[in-house]
């Protein structure tokens, strides 16, 4: 079942860098089409580890707060 094979699975932890980015920095990333360093090595470690692509970050509630990659 499900449950024993979840019993099985143990977690693999990565310790990454923080990142303080503040909102003036996010809106200027995204005039310039730009990501903020640590973002892009966050974001491809994300990648490689879910082999998914990332379309977009949202660095805030609203919608005009995304950056489309």
């Amino acid at each position: 079942s499900n449950a024993t094979i979840l019993e099985k699975v143990k977690p693999i932890y990565k310790t990454l860098n923080g990142f303080n980015i503040s909102k003036e920095e996010w809106e200027t990333a995204k005039q310039n089409k730009t990501i903020p360093k640590q973002i892009q090595k966050y974001l491809a470690l994300i990648k490689k580890e879910t082999k998914t692509k990332i379309s977009l970050v949202s660095y805030g509630p609203e919608r005009d707060e995304t950056i489309i990659l």
